[in-house]
C-alpha cells in the first residue's frame, strides 16, 4: 500500500516537472542567467584542473549561485505557484484528489475521514513538496549574504530530502502508516474504495 502511495507522488511530480518544463520552454531565456551557468561550469573546470584553491572555489561559487537565483527569481516564484496550485487548491477542490492520487485510487482526507481542510493541504505541502525551500529561497536570495548562500541553499535542499526519507519510512513502519507530513497537519491518505488508511 505505500508503494501506490509513492507511484501517486511520483506521477505529480513527473506532472509537475512537465508542466515546469514547458512553462520554462515556452518563456523567454535569460541571456544574463546563461552567462552565469557559463561562468559556473568554467569556474567548475578550473577547480578540477587545480587552477583555483578549494576556499576561493566555493566563495566564487556561492556568489554565482546567488546571481543566477535571482536572475531566476521569477521561475522559482512559478514553481512555488504551482506547487499550491497543484499540492493545496486542487486537492481542496477535487475533494483530496491529485492526478497521481486519482489514478492510484488514493486521496486525503482529515483524521477525522471528512474533507480535508486547506491549512491541513498547506502544512502538507510546506513539508512534502518543497513549499517552505522554495519561500526560503526567494527570501533567502534577497537577504542571505552571497557568501553564505550556497550553504544556505543547500542545507534547504538536505532538510527537504531528509522529510522525504523520514516521511517515506515513517510510512513503511508505522502502524497507522502515517508520514510526517500526515501527522502534522491532522490528515491521512486513504484508499477510496476501501477507506483505509495508507
Amino acid at each position: 500500500m505505500q508503494t501506490k502511495r509513492a507511484i501517486a507522488y511520483i506521477i505529480d511530480l513527473l506532472l509537475i516537472t512537465s508542466i515546469l518544463m514547458i512553462l520554462f520552454y515556452i518563456l523567454p531565456s535569460d541571456l544574463k542567467a546563461q552567462k552565469i551557468q557559463t561562468k559556473i561550469d568554467q569556474i567548475g573546470e578550473e577547480y578540477a584542473s587545480g587552477e583555483m584553491d578549494k576556499m576561493t572555489y566555493f566563495m566564487t561559487l556561492s556568489s554565482l549561485e546567488k546571481d543566477l537565483d535571482q536572475k531566476q527569481a521569477f521561475e522559482i516564484v512559478i514553481d512555488s505557484v504551482l506547487i499550491v496550485i497543484y499540492f493545496i487548491i486542487v486537492p481542496y477542490i477535487w475533494n483530496g484528489f491529485t492526478v497521481g492520487k486519482r489514478i492510484m485510487n488514493l486521496k486525503i482526507v482529515s483524521n477525522e475521514n471528512k474533507k480535508v481542510r486547506l491549512m491541513s493541504l498547506f502544512i502538507r505541502a510546506f513539508i512534502m513538496d518543497g513549499l517552505l525551500a522554495s519561500l526560503l529561497i526567494i527570501f533567502g536570495i534577497y537577504v542571505i549574504d552571497e557568501s553564505f548562500y550556497l550553504s544556505f541553499v543547500s542545507i534547504l535542499a538536505i532538510l527537504q530530502l531528509l522529510s522525504l526519507i523520514v516521511s517515506y519510512f515513517m510510512i513503511k513502519y508505522r502502524r497507522d502508516l502515517k508520514g510526517l507530513d500526515d501527522i502534522l497537519s491532522h490528515s491521512k491518505v486513504v484508499k477510496i474504495n476501501e477507506g483505509s488508511e495508507l
